[in-house]
């Protein structure tokens, strides 16, 4: 119980010391509101344990609730310690103040600017490790804590894990999946005039629309039971994810609404782009236009975004959704449209133009579906045949992202996190290695070379062989990615992987990576 009044004397200390800046200061004055819920949060916590001790008659607490005391306390230790040493480094500098006049406000600024910055880092790790906490612990919070001052992550968190838990027939799913499907031509005549929607954005008013697809198969008819099957499922995925704000600093974008446009067949679902952007390109096409060792990508920016696309599938799995579509490819980066005033490159000799890695977003939801919907085996359909592979199809373009599990057609069994994680790791060597993955699994001479031909059970290996390789990460990005990639490639159906140990094994390490190569 130390660590929580711990945490709870120094986040009290810094929220008035934040409050008396607030009336110079509209950072000071937001940041002091998400201190406030971090405060209410960890009483609520506290709290809990005490309560729980109370009717235990202050004895031990149950093996059960120990564990979960434990496990809770060593996950926001690091939060608690920083917090702490903030609250010190206030003191000793003379800044804490539960008023401050406009002189001193002056005088102080830039040393108070340079605590906020760290504290609203630390509040922001803390927000995300809340929607990874037990339910038991996130049902305290949701109850005990008012939400006005949330996290916004926190917040559309909790819409879309309250979307999931509908009753998949509920009155009230089907009737928000059907209000975000527009039956409009027009939208669909100004997509057919604009023509290429794939790498350009639609201009639509003063935004710009991004475009994800979900194909039908030729063998489904919009008359028939599967199209309307297909429908109602991107419809309520579109629904889910229109709870997203754009506000929530996690790498998915808010889908507005979705149309099913008849010239190519397919459900578009439309999102808005967070910024003015030129065009859209996959992170496997950022890989291949500048492979190692012609890397014009630093290796913090690689980091950086191994680490955001990690988050993202945290906050998906949080939510009770699963992506099943992880890919170098369902991975896209926005080009953002230059300020006017800046020279733009126009020398052939000059290296093209690419955007930054870290506005990479997750998309490619072509399968996305809620962890508790019914079993779906479609992924393993579209892409093997129960008699073997799709002859159309390189395993580059998706089964090698796939968990071999996944890849038994019919026999495959119920698709769970882990096989996520696995494909996140496949992409995670690709990002590390920056190059693409039917380029190093065919040069490396310490590696037998990956083929179509290879029964899809020995993958695994040979790609972590690929990782372990003398050339391989840890000669390219280092010992500590190389083992997050290890983790993630050795995860099964079996290995019953829960989203704080994927925080813990994951999402922790690359980010304190990428925050000492900043």
């Amino acid at each position: 119980m130390d660590i929580f009044n711990t945490a709870v004397s120094s986040t009290s200390i810094i929220y008035q010391f934040l409050k008396g800046c607030a009336d110079f200061s509209g950072d000071s004055k937001s940041l002091a509101a998400r201190f406030q819920w971090d405060l209410a949060a960890l009483e609520a916590i506290r709290d809990y344990f005490k309560q729980l001790q109370a009717q235990n008659g202050y004895a031990n607490l149950s093996p059960e609730h120990e564990q979960l005391l434990k496990m809770t306390a060593g996950y926001l230790e690091d939060f608690a310690t920083e917090v702490q040493k903030n609250q010190k480094r206030i003191e000793r500098t003379g800044l804490f103040r539960t008023t401050l006049n406009r002189v001193q406000w002056t005088l102080q600024r830039r040393d108070v600017e340079k605590v906020q910055e760290e504290l609203q880092y630390w509040t922001d790790k803390l927000g995300i490790r809340v929607l990874t906490l037990p339910n038991e612990i996130r049902n305290v919070i949701d109850v005990s804590v008012d939400s006005s001052n949330a996290p916004t992550m926190v917040v559309s968190n909790q819409k879309l894990l309250d979307f999931t838990r509908l009753a998949a027939d509920s009155h009230a799913k089907k009737q928000l999946a059907r209000e975000i499907f527009k039956d409009d031509a027009r939208i669909s005549q100004q997509i057919d005039n604009w023509g290429e929607i794939s790498f350009i954005p639609l201009p639509d008013g003063d935004n710009q629309l991004i475009f994800a697809t979900r194909r039908i198969p030729l063998s489904v008819t919009p008359e028939s039971d599967k199209f309307a099957e297909i429908k109602l499922d991107v419809c309520e995925l579109a629904a889910a994810l229109n709870y997203l704000s754009p506000a929530a600093n996690v790498r998915i974008l808010r889908i507005e609404y979705c149309i099913y446009h008849v010239a190519s067949n397919q459900f578009l679902l439309a999102q808005v782009a967070p910024y003015a952007i030129t065009s859209m390109m996959t992170l496997g096409q950022m890989i291949s236009h500048s492979p190692f060792p012609k890397v014009r990508a630093a290796l913090n920016e690689r980091v950086r975004l191994a680490h955001k696309l990690a988050e993202a599938v945290v906050f998906l799995h949080a939510a009770g959704y699963l992506h099943k579509n992880i890919t170098s490819s369902s991975a896209v980066a926005l080009r953002k449209r230059q300020p006017p005033g800046i020279r733009k490159v126009s020398t052939s000799s000059a290296p093209i133009p690419r955007p930054p890695l870290d506005e990479v977003y997750l998309m490619g939801f072509d399968l996305v579906r809620g962890v508790d919907s019914r079993t779906s085996k479609e992924g393993a359909e579209m892409v093997h045949h129960a008699n073997g592979q799709d002859p159309h199809q390189s395993i580059w373009d998706r089964d090698i992202y796939m968990h071999p599990e996944r890849l038994r057609g019919p026999a495959s069994p119920r698709y769970q996190k882990a096989h996520d994680i696995y494909s996140l790791g496949v992409v995670l060597l690709e990002i590390g290695l920056w190059q693409p993955l039917s380029e190093a699994a065919g040069t490396d001479a310490e590696v037998p070379k990956l083929s179509k031909s290879d029964h899809p059970d020995t993958w695994p290996m040979k790609l972590r062989d690929l990782a372990v390789a003398s050339n391989g990460l840890s000669s390219k990005v280092g010992k500590r990615y190389q083992c997050v990639v290890e983790w993630c490639l050795n995860v099964n159906e079996d290995s019953g992987v829960k989203t704080i140990e994927f925080v813990q094994q994951v999402l922790d390490p690359l980010e304190n990576i990428a925050n000492i190569l900043s």
